[in-house]
């Protein structure tokens, strides 16, 4: 039958202040009431066993005129260790600096945590962040970094210890209050399984992907607003095949009325990429608050219209109402690897409809 695990977990820290900065010790203890066992596959080597563990960090801060460090060093008792240092710096009025050094081992582990890394799981990592912001003129302004990570022990879906690396450009032109332009790209490599060769050290391939994508925000008046925005996606996943492509380019309109209660929005869009690998998100007004991420791949159009009202109170202390309608169509060719299929899949939602009533107390 199914058996449920309970976890107890215990913590306490010492923090030092000084006019500068912080030290501080922590300590975390997780006791779980079922054992975690060994697997067998080459990349679970590491991989936690036992059911009682305990972490302990030191981290630090200090901040010293236009200069801000921080780091942790962190072990887990019969296990390894997790090292991270930064500094943020302004070393113009216009240019500020940041870089950061990971070094996780792959024996660390720390349940529950989160980490500047490239993998969900903090665990078997090393790698260099260097980030900027540049700012030319009021208008202008240019941001970036520059991403370098290696994995020392080899993954589920990579017998080799792999690396890569990632750089992003972004650049803002503002010429007024009601303009604003933005231009961004990223490039992102990667080392990935290629099956079919004889020896496993020829299967294994860098995959590189390359973003473009420029968007233009435009208030036409006090309650009117225009975005439009292009996007196209280059993979590369090995010298043998083929890049892949993808682009998707939607215009969206956005009237407030009666006293900014209420909000219309239309979107147009259209979507082709030749793959699921190229796939292309974007973000679109739902009926919840903060809105939804989607993706689209294959070739096809989607419309939506989306209103948003908080039309009445219901008192000092409750929050305003909001009353969220939406209706949009969905038409895409999808071109589907998979053999058993003959021809191309079509998706096709000719009208999709939805409300909410939210309160908030």
């Amino acid at each position: 039958g199914v058996q449920t695990c309970a976890l107890p977990i215990s913590g306490t820290q010492v923090k030092w202040r000084f006019s500068s900065g912080d030290i501080a010790l922590n300590l975390v203890h997780h006791r779980f009431s079922l054992p975690f066992a060994a697997a067998p596959e080459p990349y679970d080597r590491f991989d936690a066993t036992g059911s009682r563990f305990t972490n302990a960090s030191i981290d630090y801060s200090a901040s010293l005129s236009q200069l801000h460090v921080f780091g942790e060093i962190a072990t887990r008792f019969n296990g390894g260790w997790a090292v991270t240092s930064g500094m943020l710096a302004s070393l113009h009025r216009r240019l500020d600096i940041a870089l950061l050094y990971r070094r996780v081992e792959p024996s660390y582990h720390s349940f529950f945590s989160s980490a500047f890394q490239e993998h969900s799981e903090v665990e078997n990592e090393r790698g260099f962040f260097a980030g900027f912001r540049f700012q030319f003129t009021k208008h202008v302004k240019l941001e970036g970094f520059l991403d370098l990570f290696q994995f020392p022990w080899i993954q589920s879906r990579l017998i080799v210890p792999g690396d890569g690396g990632e750089y992003w450009l972004k650049l803002d032109y503002a010429p007024s209050r009601t303009i604003q332009f933005t231009a961004r790209y990223r490039s992102y490599r990667n080392m990935i399984e290629v099956a079919g060769d004889e020896t496993p050290l020829s299967g294994y391939s860098y995959q590189y992907k390359k973003q473009l994508r420029v968007q233009l925000n435009y208030q036409v008046t006090e309650n009117l607003s225009s975005q439009c925005r292009m996007e196209y996606i280059r993979l590369q996943k090995n010298e043998q095949v083929a890049p892949g492509a993808g682009f998707l380019a939607f215009t969206e309109l956005s009237y407030s009325f009666w006293r900014n209660r209420v909000t219309l929005t239309l979107r147009q869009q259209y979507h082709e990429t030749t793959d699921y690998g190229t796939r292309v998100y974007t973000h679109e007004k739902d009926l919840q608050a903060t809105g939804s991420s989607r993706f689209f791949y294959g070739k096809g159009w989607r419309w939506y219209v989306h209103l948003s009202a908080t039309p009445f109170s219901l008192g000092r202390d409750i929050e305003k109402p909001r009353i969220s309608l939406k209706l949009a169509s969905l038409k895409s060719i999808q071109n589907i690897d998979n053999q058993q299929y003959k021809s191309p899949l079509v998706m096709y939602f000719p009208l999709e409809l939805g409300a909410q009533l939210s309160f908030f107390f």
